[in-house]
């Protein structure tokens, strides 16, 4: 992961790659008003000139950060990066930046209910923190004509199990195997009140904003 990658997955959307000649012209325009304050009370005294020098700079370092914030806030709420992810294109390859989230609504093993796993996982792959929520962040190959996501890996319930330690299998899930009370039990799983039929369980991909529900019966 490169750097400019790192920044956008863990501190998005406060940095992008393609405005970092706007951000370099801002710092070198803001040292040049530096500069220019510092000739201009040349000639006043030691003392006085030091504390004018020490506002001018704790004004540009204010006006900095509030571009930054409001730069931030803007990208955030309307260039749809929440949602869609921050795009990176070079060298004939593209890459999104995603922090994704979905509901882990219900789990259940023999019907009764699964403990949810708490502050699990690796940070840098699929994990849960203290909410009902599944949390991804991480930069995914796409295909460059299409945009689509192409690296699906990480974005299945088989990944995410398999990251806090969990048993996920067609016939495994969680403590579990083959049977419940004696009868042959398999696990199934819904996304979005959608019983998935078509993949095998660890092979579900889900997306942002899903809503999950597995059983195990």
């Amino acid at each position: 992961m490169t750097l400019g990658e790192y920044l956008i997955t863990n501190f998005r959307p406060g940095y992008e790659a393609t405005t970092a000649a706007w951000w370099i012209a801002g710092i070198l325009a803001a040292l040049i008003l530096a500069i220019a304050v510092m000739l201009w009370q040349k000639h006043e005294p030691r003392q006085r000139k030091m504390t004018l020098w020490l506002k001018t700079i704790g004004w540009i370092a204010i006006s900095c950060f509030a571009v930054f914030l409001a730069y931030s806030a803007y990208l955030y709420w309307y260039s749809d990066i929440s949602k869609a992810g921050l795009l990176i294109c070079e060298d004939g390859g593209c890459r999104v930046s995603v922090h994704w989230h979905a509901t882990l609504e219900e789990m259940t093993v023999c019907g009764r209910t699964a403990e949810r796993p708490w502050e699990a996982g690796n940070l840098d792959e699929a994990h849960t923190h203290k909410d009902r929520l599944i949390h991804v962040h991480t930069i995914l190959d796409v295909d460059p004509a299409t945009k689509e996501v192409v690296e699906l890996e990480p974005l299945t319930l088989g990944h995410f199990f398999d990251q806090i330690r969990w048993k996920m299998e067609t016939n495994c899930f969680a403590d579990r195997c083959d049977t419940c009370d004696g009868a042959p039990a398999v696990t199934k799983v819904w996304v979005n009140g959608e019983l998935q039929t078509d993949t095998l369980p660890r092979d579900v991909i889900w997306k942002d904003g899903d809503v999950i529900r597995i059983a195990f019966d």
